[in-house]
This record gives C-alpha cells, sequence and structure tokens, in this order.
C-alpha cells in the first residue's frame, strides 16, 4: 500500500490502513446516497466525445 511506495513496510502501519479503509467504506454504505455514484465531469465528457 502507501508504505512500500516510500519503501519501509511496517506491519503496524499496514494493519492501521487496513482499518481505516473498512471504516471508510462502513462510513459510506452508512451514509451515503443510494444512487448511482455523481461524476460532475461525465455528461460533459460524453457529449464532447459526441460532438
Amino acid at each position: 500500500m502507501i508504505d512500500h511506495i516510500v519503501g519501509r513496510p511496517n506491519p503496524s502501519w499496514k494493519r492501521t490502513q487496513v482499518f481505516l479503509v473498512i471504516i471508510f467504506w462502513l462510513w459510506r454504505i452508512v451514509r451515503g446516497n443510494s444512487g448511482p455514484p455523481r461524476i460532475l465531469w461525465l455528461p460533459r465528457f460524453n457529449k464532447a466525445l459526441r460532438d
């Protein structure tokens, strides 16, 4: 993960990263919208490809 990019893998930091990712996605599931994700630039990009 991030620590491999820096070059110093650390087991305790890896464990912390896993917990942070789990907490983030649980928060996204509980507090997120029920609809599809909104990507603001995507409609403009599609229109530019059509023209």
